[in-house]
């Protein structure tokens, strides 16, 4: 059989392009000028026996009139609908995505990427035309957004889960408030489009509570509504809607519209990640850091600054101005020696503390400072070492024990196991945990302060399990597990029993009781996230526990809480 095939593009200098590129690699082309033309010639193509074009290359029209229209249609007919087309665009737009998605045997191609055009003939012209595989059947990879529909009409909800699938989404749809709300708490999405009229809510009331809610806020909400009203775009807009989207617009209007807040999720992503492995970086060093703008505005602070500081997120703290943490002090912006000052803390209590500074300059210009601080600690007096192995402890306190990873290292196996979740054999679980030391005087205290305490600690979790590169000492004082079991309720045995094991060391030692707190989070759950966005996630739920008492931990995939010890 031949190897003709169809081109169509008005445009001189890509046709010319196109065609000598397909004549090159042996195909007979056909260049037409004009949709009008190209569709005469479809429909004439069977008068000849074994004459017919085997494919259609399309180069998309900039705008739809009469001749492309019935090209278009021609080609959706009956007698047409098994005709391989690939469709050239040079943005990839959306009506050109809506018509490619709804069309089998259909592919599209930027214009810039036209050598794709050969790999794409060779599978489909090449192949045995009599299987039933379809060459072109991976079209679009939005599989990295997931898409949750809220509508009480099931024809609507439906209609949108198939268009939104055929572009390659990760949809879900539900159909009133309250099933929003608990599947939303249960599984996490990028977007989620939301009518506006529903049986038990409003679709602003429905964002509102999404937004304001810590288990689903990270969501970017869309309204969905079937009358074009100035009110309901304002209470959309207002609850926190980044978009209002019509019914009676066109499949290409809407998809534009969720192209458009794709991209700005996976932007938010990017940034979230980069944020994410900086504070890691950073965290790695046990360094307080934190910046601000030429203006004074607090930029970026990492996770040791803001417990230095008494603050549980930083949102509480990026975007105010320098002046509101500082207490009747000026900092010095060139300070590459340790200076003194006088930070405020949540609470709006004085913190000493030391800091060094250094200017961000991009594109040869100050942009900011960045500025690296240690609280003021109240040192003892010195008194002299009884030996000369006292004084060694005084200089310097005993370090982790060898065996157990760092943060950097132990983020690294973290993604080892990650990267691998669809090949393991068994389940894996991130474990953290926190440990207290209570005094005979009722003293709290982080067991960080305590290295002897702590280098017995990790030393017999490190002999009881004995499973290597699975047990770390991370910044601000977390101990992390790679927990490794058959199923779920194996994951919370073992969690209790490490907190057990943790909490028995005290009873070696003299006046003092240990008491832990623990946040679990499943790896294979959440296995779209990648390393820092887990321990930063697990290290949320750890203050969460934190800040409810203690011997208790956060079941993260659950959101219930399992004490130490259970109630008899």
């Amino acid at each position: 059989m031949n190897s003709r095939i169809m081109l169509v593009e008005p445009s001189a200098t890509m046709r010319y392009v196109l065609k000598n590129y397909t004549d090159a690699n042996g195909y007979e082309t056909d260049g037409f000028t004009t949709f009008g033309k190209a569709l005469n010639a479809l429909k004439r193509q069977f008068e000849v026996f074994d004459d017919e074009y085997r494919c259609v290359l399309v180069g998309w029209p900039s705008v739809r009139d009469r001749d492309s229209e019935a090209f278009l249609q021609l080609l959706e007919s009956a007698d047409f609908h098994d005709l391989p087309v690939i469709v050239l665009s040079q943005d990839l737009r959306a009506d050109a995505r809506a018509w490619v998605a709804g069309r089998n045997h259909t592919v599209l191609v930027r214009w810039k990427e036209y050598r794709k055009v050969k790999e794409l003939l060779e599978n489909q012209l090449d192949s045995d035309t009599e299987t039933e595989s379809d060459a072109f059947q991976s079209k679009f990879s939005n599989q990295d957004v997931s898409i949750l529909v809220v509508d009480d009409s099931p024809s609507i909800r439906y209609a949108l889960r198939d268009l939104l699938k055929l572009q390659g989404y990760d949809v879900t749809v539900v159909g009133s408030y309250a099933q929003a709300i608990q599947i939303a708490r249960e599984q996490r999405f990028d977007i989620a489009v939301l009518d506006y009229y529903l049986q038990d809510a409003t679709g602003d009331e429905l964002c509102r509570e999404m937004l304001s809610d810590p288990a689903t806020g990270d969501v970017t909400c869309a309204i969905l509504t079937g009358t074009y009203s100035d009110h309901i775009i304002k209470r959309s807009l207002r609850a926190g809607a980044v978009e209002c989207m019509f019914k009676n617009e066109s499949s290409e209007l809407l998809l534009a519209r969720i192209d458009a807040i794709s991209r700005m999720v996976r932007q938010r992503k990017e940034l979230q990640l980069n944020y994410l492995r900086m504070d890691v970086v950073i965290d790695s060093l046990n360094g307080a850091v934190i910046s601000y703008d030429e203006q004074g505005v607090l930029r970026f602070a990492n996770s040791r600054a803001l417990q230095l500081l008494g603050y549980a997120r930083d949102d509480e703290f990026v975007g105010h101005h320098l002046s509101e943490i500082l207490s009747h002090d000026k900092l010095d912006p060139t300070a590459s020696s340790e200076k003194r000052a006088n930070f405020l803390n949540a609470e709006r209590k004085p913190v000493a503390v030391f800091y060094t500074s250094q200017d961000l300059i991009e594109d040869n210009r100050r942009r900011g400072t960045i500025l690296s601080f240690t609280t003021v600690e109240k040192q003892p007096p010195v008194t002299a070492p009884a030996s000369e192995e006292a004084a060694a402890a005084v200089a310097k306190p005993a370090a982790p024990v060898t065996g157990t990873l760092d943060t950097v290292r132990f983020l690294g196996e973290l993604q080892h196991h990650i990267d691998e979740h669809d090949s393991a054999t068994e389940q894996h679980s991130l474990l953290l945990m926190s440990v207290t030391v209570h005094g005979a005087d009722g003293s709290r205290s982080r067991i960080a302060e305590h290295p002897a305490h702590l280098e017995t600690v990790l030393s017999l979790l490190s002999r009881v399990y004995k499973r290597p590169n699975s047990i770390g000492y991370l910044a601000n004082d977390m101990i992390g597990v790679v927990l490794q079991h058959k199923n779920e309720k194996q994951a919370y045995l073992l969690t209790r029993k490490f907190m057990q094991i943790v909490n028995t060391v005290a009873n070696t030692i003299d006046g003092v009781r240990f008491s832990t707190c623990a946040s679990l989070l499943s790896v294979e759950k959440n296995h779209k996230l990648e390393a820092p966005q887990m321990l930063s996630k697990t290290r949320h739920g750890l203050k969460l526990v934190e800040a409810r008492g203690d011997n208790l931990a956060l079941i993260v995939d659950l959101k219930r809480l399992l004490p130490a010890y259970p109630k008899k």
